[in-house]
């Protein structure tokens, strides 16, 4: 079992975050193949079109304010198990596992993140 992230995935974190943070995405950077960028586009994409909706559940769920990279992590998970049909939960979840461990969450906050999805 390899234990890296999916890359449309990773390039989903990384997009998202630079967005968050004011920065531009660059597409040519993103080294995927064919496969992978029409999931980090339709990832990419549709998360920030449901954006609201994602983070309006996510705070339903949640006492305290997470910070941004669970807000990143959630709505990539959320996102692929409430709008990808294609993507099996359990499929979905192991990605979620790999995102966090490369990104070196937090034991707290992977289980943080475990428990609202």
């Amino acid at each position: 079992m390899k234990n890296h992230p999916s890359p449309a995935r990773m390039a989903a974190f990384k997009a998202l975050q630079n967005a968050i943070d004011g920065m531009p995405m660059v597409e040519r950077d993103l080294l995927l193949d064919d496969r992978d960028q029409a999931l980090f586009q339709q990832l990419y994409k549709g998360i920030c079109r449901e954006w609201g909706f994602l983070q309006w559940i996510l705070d339903s769920y949640s006492r305290k304010k997470p910070n941004d990279k669970i807000r990143i992590l959630y709505a990539i998970s959320a996102y692929s198990m409430l709008f990808l049909d294609k993507i099996p939960v359990h499929a979905n979840y192991s990605e979620m596992q790999k995102l966090v461990f490369s990104l070196k969450l937090s034991s707290f906050e992977s289980k943080y993140l475990t428990g609202v999805l």
